[in-house]
């Protein structure tokens, strides 16, 4: 009866957050790094024809060089043990990271890492309970199938309170002990990443991965802290590679010793696969390197918010870059813009253009926004959040579908006489209607950006007054990642405020 009067408790404390909640369960992606799904890699003769890399890999770790240096060696030792194998680099210190150094020339899709499944710490959906019951009740891992980094982070925990019992542990000795992942952020640190959209995300998995800590209290004897479950996702998030085993066989999340070491480049491309022949994972090289380069996979075609969210690092340049306007930011503009009685009135011929934009098989219509069919708000209003338009730092930050997307919405009265069907046939490329159409359009985007800049408390000048004052301290090292993640935002914002104002 306490229990459940417990959690009863703890219920209704977070049930305000639960119903924002609610939508991200509907969508893992939201609670743990994507899995990437569509990154189809070329693979070797009768190999699966479709392998994969997570948005999981090990980010930069700053060195400590005596500690790390006595847990590598052990590392090594525990390697060879399992059959791990691997040739062609040396871990080691790269401009105060650890990471992969070439120690021979490699060819592109020379394999540098071999490790047999049993040498992984894998999980899967359908995977029974691997824990004894006075550690874990199986019921609570049935309830989380869907959440992979949840399963991830219990068998981290387990496998380190067994200590040198452990199988796995002179692998988890040389884990990191701290990450700068905003997970684990203060509200005071979240703060100054000046970005209310991200905040709200990172608050909104502090709450659900809280709710479940106070959870697990109902299944096991001895519940994770705070501190101890926060260690086990970020290692989770950070470190986990994804890969499909091919043949219809379920996809498997696994952490791979040695292949973890590789850090990101956005150059590179993803390089970690399954070899259905020989039941191992293989870690191969991306491109040619020439011996004392460093080796670096992609953790995927991902910008800096992303990269710094599951990571906790930032890169000085990444040729993926972009920020993202929401269909909720661009559907409130419009109201405030164009008058909220005349958008109601417009609704309907709007709502019905789209659906002609998106997937009605009409003669003549190219469907450039099918991809908002399952996301868009104005599609479903009873949807908790909208579509994301990436906006890319570029001379143009307007990509087509943001860009009829917004023509869409600064049609008036006049211009939505001709109908929907004629009105989706003339948005369908992205052109304006006339001029006055396309000052309204244009004024849509340029206040949505004028709302972000807003909410920002700091110049970019005080910014980079920050960066230099903290430049040698050791301890300022997430307000240091905040403010380079909301310099480079201002950036973005400012070319994007440029264009619409030219």
């Amino acid at each position: 009866m306490q229990r459940l009067s417990m959690r009863i408790s703890a219920m209704l404390l977070l049930l305000q957050d639960l119903f924002v909640l609610s939508f991200c369960f509907m969508t893992p992606p939201l609670l743990m790094p994507k899995l990437r799904s569509n990154l189809a890699m070329p693979c070797k003769e009768g190999h699966a024809s479709s392998i994969k890399l997570a948005m999981v890999a090990p980010g930069q770790q700053k060195v400590q060089v005596r500690s790390w240096e006595q847990s590598w060696l052990q590392l090594v030792d525990w390697a060879e043990k399992e059959k791990i194998k691997w040739s062609g680099f040396k871990v080691d210190d790269v401009g105060g990271y650890r990471g992969a150094i070439a120690t021979r020339s490699l060819k592109e899709e020379d394999v540098i890492v071999v490790s047999p499944r049993e040498s992984t710490l894998l999980v899967q959906e359908h995977d029974e309970c691997p824990f004894p019951p006075d550690f874990l009740d199986p019921q609570y891992w049935d309830e989380i199938h869907e959440y992979w980094n949840l399963r991830m982070a219990l068998r981290l925990i387990y496998e380190k309170r067994r200590g040198e019992e452990s199988k796995w542990y002179q692998y988890i000795q040389i884990l990191p002990t701290n990450f700068d992942v905003p997970l684990l952020f203060s509200q005071d640190e979240l703060k100054e990443l000046q970005d209310p959209l991200f905040i709200h995300e990172v608050e909104i998995e502090q709450k659900y991965f809280e709710y479940e800590r106070r959870r697990m209290a109902d299944f096991m004897p001895l519940p994770p802290s705070k501190e101890e479950l926060g260690w086990a996702l970020a290692c989770a998030g950070s470190r986990t590679f994804t890969a499909d085993f091919g043949d219809g066989r379920p996809v498997g999340q696994c952490m791979c010793p040695i292949a973890d070491m590789v850090n990101h480049e956005d150059e590179a491309e993803p390089a970690f696969r399954w070899n259905p022949e020989e039941e191992c994972f293989e870690l191969f090289a991306p491109r040619s390197r020439q011996r004392g380069e460093e080796i670096c996979i992609s953790y995927g075609d991902v910008n800096g918010k992303h990269l710094l969210h599951y990571y906790g690092f930032l890169p000085f340049k990444n040729k993926h870059e972009h920020f993202v306007v929401t269909e909720d930011e661009i559907l409130e503009t419009v109201k405030e813009t164009l008058g909220e009685e005349d958008e109601t009135k417009l609704k309907d011929v709007k709502q019905h253009a789209l659906k002609l934009l998106v997937n009605e098989q009409v003669s003549s219509m190219k469907l450039p926004l099918a991809h908002l069919e399952e996301t868009s708000l104005l599609l479903d209003d009873t949807r908790q959040s909208g579509h994301e338009f990436r906006v890319p730092p570029s001379s143009s930050p307007l990509l087509p579908d943001l860009r009829i997307f917004l023509n869409l919405l600064a049609v008036d009265s006049q211009e939505a006489k001709v109908g929907a069907l004629q009105l989706a046939r003339l948005l369908q490329d992205g052109d304006f209607l006339s001029p006055s159409h396309r000052s309204r359009s244009l004024k849509i985007f340029r206040r949505v950006i004028e709302k972000k800049m807003s909410a920002m408390a700091t110049t970019m000048e005080e910014d980079e007054e920050i960066l230099k004052q903290t430049e040698t301290s050791q301890d300022k090292e997430r307000l240091r990642l905040c403010v380079r993640y909301r310099l480079s935002l201002k950036q973005m914002l400012q070319n994007s405020l440029s264009f619409v104002q030219d």
